[in-house]
């Protein structure tokens, strides 16, 4: 290889870089394809780049990015018979490098706009053609097969970000419908326990003692299922935000409220808390509320997954990696395969016995740490307890 080929290959590379760093910077796809004609037409030296988007539900051809002149030929590209819809019936590139000499009989915009030259190339997904990507040039030319590389390479990170912003677009749609379907059963559900606890409560003071046994048994598994439903609405809510309220979170102040919160449970079952906390600053930043709701799941759990007579601990720290909030227990701990395993939702171990819960508690912590951008982990000796560890940036 002479060192003219390996300069034109590193050239190659480099091109490509730019362009693939340019696209990782941006969320937006407008935005995307925008950032891929401004590097095509750099690179190539050309007056203008343009991308059409075929919409083949609505079999018509739309704008998608342009650098200059090429906006206005792009709105106006015909269904049939141009240069556009050859490239997508055919998936092959096409090349003009005279537009006085142009065998689709070209866009009247185009030589209005001074276009006197064009490469496009298909913008394609599996068997699926999405749009075009030109090159425009102000003057004839005749493109190289360096150009095709680059304009072909252009067109499949193109055809990348379009497929992935519809698939964005389809679980936006789908999360949608989950919390409509979500809160829909969940209103009426509640409708539902609302009227059984007020059919149980005339009950209660109408039969006779022998049967309030049996309305106990109901009231407790009423009362159960309004616990799983107002924990499927507080994840419903929790997911289906799509922001979330940040400021500065004290979670010294958050390890302090959760003691508080359950001092008398795990007094009730002779635990002894105890709330070991960082004399620096260890503030976090994030949504407080959501925060102290993550501490109130871990520090529940532990006082009742732990035997009467046990030691909860509530530490704070911060590290390098930003600030710490742990709940460590002296319970029955976790095998290996279970620490992953109880972050799902709905999962409850067997050894989780006549606790209460509905298997969404841990599940909304994760959720709820990984909001923040944070990471949890679960450590600890099976017999000897649990430590949970919340590691959050400092913003």
């Amino acid at each position: 290889m002479t060192n003219q080929k390996r300069v034109a290959l590193t050239d190659r590379g480099e091109s490509l870089l730019q362009i693939s760093l340019a696209i990782n910077a941006r969320k937006e796809l407008r935005s995307i394809l925008e950032t891929i004609v401004t590097h095509t037409r750099s690179l190539l030296g050309c007056a203008d780049s343009s991308i059409v988007l075929w919409d083949r539900r609505q079999g018509v051809f739309k704008h998608g990015a342009s650098t200059n002149i090429g906006a206005e030929v792009s709105r106006r590209v015909r269904r049939e018979g141009g240069a556009t819809r050859w490239v997508v019936d055919h998936r092959e590139p096409v090349l003009v490098p005279d537009t006085r000499r142009d065998p689709f009989i070209a866009n009247p915009m185009i030589p209005e706009g001074g276009v006197m030259a064009y490469t496009g190339v298909p913008i394609a997904q599996g068997d699926e053609v999405l749009g075009v990507l030109y090159a425009l040039y102000a003057t004839t030319h005749k493109a190289t097969p360096d150009d095709l590389w680059l304009l072909t390479q252009a067109a499949a990170m193109a055809a990348i970000a379009i497929q992935n912003s519809r698939l964005l677009h389809s679980l936006e749609e789908i999360n949608n419908f989950k919390s409509a379907m979500i809160r829909m059963l969940v209103h009426d559900l509640n409708n539902i326990l609302q009227s059984l606890m007020g059919g149980i409560e005339i009950l209660r003071h109408c039969n006779r003692d022998a049967d309030r046994v049996d309305l106990e048994r109901i009231d407790v598994s009423m009362m159960r299922m309004r616990r799983l439903v107002e924990g499927i609405l507080r994840y419903e809510r929790m997911t289906s935000v799509e922001e979330i309220a940040r400021g500065p979170v004290d979670l010294n102040a958050v390890a302090e409220k959760a003691a508080k919160v359950f001092a008398e449970a795990a007094a009730g079952k002779s635990h002894r808390l105890v709330l070991a906390l960082s004399t620096e600053p260890c503030t976090a930043y994030g949504d407080r509320l959501l925060l102290e709701e993550a501490a109130f799941n871990l520090v529940s759990n532990a006082v009742n997954y732990t035997s009467p007579g046990g030691t909860i601990t509530l530490r704070t720290s911060a590290t390098e990696d930003g600030y710490v909030f742990e709940v460590a227990d002296t319970g029955s701990g976790l095998e290996a395969e279970d620490r992953e395993r109880i972050f799902e939702p709905f999962v409850r171990l067997k050894k989780a016995g006549r606790v209460k819960g509905n298997g969404l508690g841990l599940h909304l912590v994760r959720t709820i740490v990984d909001r923040h951008a944070g990471t949890i982990v679960v450590s600890g000796t099976p017999g000897k307890g649990s430590t949970f560890t919340v590691t959050l940036p400092s913003r």
